[in-house]
């Protein structure tokens, strides 16, 4: 449906309607995961035994609820609201008012497109994810779905607006004034006019793909997951790789003495940068963020196409990520925390809360304007953490530092696997960490103008966060036994959904008295700020 169409009635009739026939086979594939994987490892890693090859009949009783599930699950969609019905001797019915429903997304792999269907989640405001997930909807079902929330939602503002028209005209009669004048004066309600679609904000070519890649911290994501099958299925031990390792070196490497390392160790950035490379494009190909009716609207995704929204009125905090490679190409990522998306059940919705994942920081404040122009007003008067929480950070950094060496003392002492030339890297760990504290401590700083909080702290990865006051949820000032000892509180500062962006607004080893007054004005900010939809 357009935006120029008329709105259909709705069927009288009410009917209920079934999800999609293949709605079972998508189901198929989390239960195969959950349960045919560990069978797997199971068969692969034991001793003897024919046993295990009856592992994989556990996901029958399972595969039977998912189908007696799907089987009595109806949807009705009435002139208010969509209603979901599931079960036949305990029933459950939810109601979802169509003025609730934030944003509809769509998500279709590759069989999803074969078969033209799409997994559909619906969620609202109520800060603990999907609200409804109807697993899969025919893409016919899928428009008819968004025909009946946009034509729900429509009729409810054109009543509100009736409403407020009523009120305004008695207000006017009250205070003298003809009425008339302000209906005819009125802005007519109809249809609304055509939109012309909205140039993309963000839009990720190759390039951006390639430099989302080499991130260290994304780059490191296969390693781990490398190590940890090598480590599932013995391939340390069945290749003896501590002996060829061992054997190579001896012989020399590749014969160019001291470059073997460095050599080595572009070969291995390199094949790390190739999976990110591979894993960031099956996400984020062909990213595009547009501004629509007020409402972000992403798409993304090359094997699994993903299409989310996010309104501008359910943003709660805006978070800036300025990794170290990324700092030297002068790009940042910007994550968004909002009221539905509170907590998430996978990494790849964790994907979802990244409104820009890679952008030039010269185009930041535009887009930090286009979320919420209070965000970008100014620069925020920074203020720095007292110089008190430098000292027992270096003080932590000094007591870790020391058994780390005592421990490699130890391991040097009573085993055969040091050489005696490994003493010399005793300090290390605590030179790094004394260094690290400082470092850290000089771009920690807080701001609080106006209607706008800000926090800045991290080391290699330097995080910046936003939030405005009407969105504070709760203020806590919290104090353990070594912070009474220093005289030091942790501020927490609390909205519907700042835990997706992975930064938290923790304000802590701050001066106790500091602290409680931060407390009491944040508390009489947010008392005083007008909730604002907009």
């Amino acid at each position: 449906m357009t935006e120029s169409e008329p709105l259909a009635p709705l069927d009288p009739a009410e009917k209920a309607h079934r999800l999609h026939c293949s709605s079972l086979l998508f189901r198929l594939f989390p239960l195969l995961k959950a349960f045919l994987v560990p069978a797997l490892l199971v068969f692969f890693v034991s001793s003897s035994g024919r046993w295990q090859l009856w592992l994989p009949l556990a996901i029958l009783p399972a595969l039977l609820v998912e189908w007696y599930r799907l089987r009595t699950l109806r949807y009705r969609l009435t002139e208010e609201e969509l209603v979901i019905t599931t079960g036949r001797w305990f029933r459950g019915e939810r109601h979802i008012p169509y003025t609730r429903i934030q944003n509809i997304d769509l998500v279709q792999g590759p069989l999803h497109r074969l078969l033209d269907v799409g997994e559909v989640r619906l969620e609202t405001a109520s800060g603990s994810g999907a609200e409804a997930t109807l697993v899969v909807l025919s893409r016919s079902a899928e428009r008819d779905l968004r025909d009946a929330v946009a034509r729900g939602r429509y009729a409810a503002g054109i009543a509100g607006s009736k409403q407020g028209l009523g009120a305004a005209a008695r207000s006017a009669a009250e205070a003298g004034l003809d009425p008339t004048q302000l209906d005819a004066t009125a802005e007519p309600l109809g249809e609304p006019m055509p939109v012309p679609p909205a140039p993309p904000i963000v839009a990720l070519n190759f390039a951006e793909l390639a430099r989302i890649a080499v991130d260290p911290g994304r780059s490191l994501i296969p390693l781990g997951v490398l190590f940890g099958l090598a480590w599932e299925f013995d391939l340390f031990d069945r290749f003896d790789l501590r002996q060829r390792i061992g054997d190579w070196v001896d012989a020399g490497g590749f014969g160019y003495g001291w470059l073997d390392g460095l050599l080595v160790a572009v070969a291995v950035f390199l094949a790390l940068t190739l999976f990110s490379l591979i894993g960031t494009t099956l996400m984020f190909h062909a990213f595009e963020l547009r501004l629509v009716d007020d409402q972000f609207r992403i798409r993304r995704g090359l094997l699994t196409k993903v299409r989310a929204t996010v309104p501008r009125r359910r943003i709660q905090l805006v978070s800036v990520h300025e990794s170290l490679i990324h700092r030297w190409m002068g790009r940042i990522r910007v994550r968004v925390g909002t009221a539905g998306k509170g907590g998430f059940e996978d990494e790849d919705k964790q994907e979802e809360s990244w409104l820009a994942p890679l952008v030039p920081k010269a185009e930041l404040a535009g887009l930090l304007r286009k979320i919420e122009p209070r965000l970008a007003a100014e620069e925020p008067q920074w203020r720095a953490f007292p110089r008190a929480a430098l000292h027992r950070a270096r003080r932590q950094a000094v007591r870790i530092g020391v058994l780390l060496a005592v421990a490699l003392v130890l391991v040097w002492r009573f085993t055969d696997e040091l050489p005696d030339a490994s003493l010399w890297l005793a300090p290390l760990p605590l030179i790094v960490l004394w260094w690290r504290a400082g470092f850290s401590h000089r771009h920690r700083a807080f701001a609080l103008d106006g209607p706008r909080l800000a926090l800045r702290d991290g080391w290699l990865t330097r995080r910046t966060s936003f939030l405005l006051m009407e969105k504070v949820q709760s203020v806590d000032v919290y104090h353990g036994f070594f912070d009474r000892r220093w005289r030091q509180a942790s501020l927490y500062v609390d909205t519907a959904g700042g835990g997706s962006t992975g930064h938290d607004f923790e304000l802590r080893r701050l001066a106790f008295d500091l602290a409680e007054a931060l407390q009491t004005e944040i508390v009489q900010r947010a008392e005083q700020a007008r909730f604002r939809w907009t």
